[in-house]
């Protein structure tokens, strides 16, 4: 079977943002729009396996289902050229692990002001990430202003491609996007910069299979 690569979905979504309104499409185009949106969000939700719902969720407003989260991840990708399954997979299963589920936005425990966004970055990152979010005020000396105006401006989802692109090294970089599950560890040890986990760990071999790749 073909793997299903994440930015196929995401081109095809950033294109019809900005062309005709659907009505317009062909039937054949509006049923391969569905059936890829549709695919784009099993992937999140077999990822993330709670987020089909957010409800009883512990903070209401940082919540995000599948549904609402496959769209702006997949235009993170499109906008970073994270176009590989090997980083897909990686900064896919890291949002959700960190976020719990698409459950977080902001960092509650312990409660580090100005950590979070949905990759959870520490609030110096967050501060540098801010300067080019359209919106955002980078400015401000309180971190959590800082965090919380990414998040009103819609940068949340972005954040973990741009971590990504402009902190990680390119030898971390191409040893994520061939190096299978020993070049995930080296970057979620060398650029992440935690540690590697049982948990973590089922995060990404979800991530990796559901976007055809070898989780070991």
């Amino acid at each position: 079977m073909k793997p299903f690569v994440f930015l196929g979905a995401a081109t095809l979504l950033l294109t019809t943002a900005s062309a005709l309104p659907y009505a317009s499409e062909s039937q054949s185009a509006q049923h391969q729009r569905s059936k890829r949106d549709t695919s784009a969000i099993s992937i999140v939700q077999t990822v993330a396996p709670t987020s089909n719902t957010c409800a009883n969720a512990p903070v209401a407003g940082d919540c995000a289902t599948a549904s609402q989260a496959a769209a702006p991840i997949l235009a993170s990708f499109a906008q970073s050229s994270i176009t590989s399954p090997a980083e897909q997979a990686a900064l896919l299963s890291w949002m959700a692990f960190e976020s719990g589920d698409f459950k977080y936005n902001h960092n509650v425990s312990p409660g580090t002001p100005g950590q979070g966004c949905r990759n959870m970055m520490m609030p110096g990152f967050v501060k540098k990430y801010a300067a080019v979010v359209q919106g955002a005020d980078a400015s401000s000396t309180d971190p959590a202003t800082v965090l919380n105006s990414v998040i009103t401006a819609g940068g949340d989802w972005g954040a973990a491609a741009w971590f990504y692109s402009t902190q990680c090294s390119d030898a971390i970089k191409n040893g994520l996007k061939t190096g299978g599950k020993a070049g995930w560890e080296a970057w979620i040890t060398g650029c992440v910069q935690t540690t590697v986990t049982d948990a973590r760990t089922q995060y990404w071999q979800r991530a990796a299979q559901a976007l055809g790749m070898s989780a070991s």
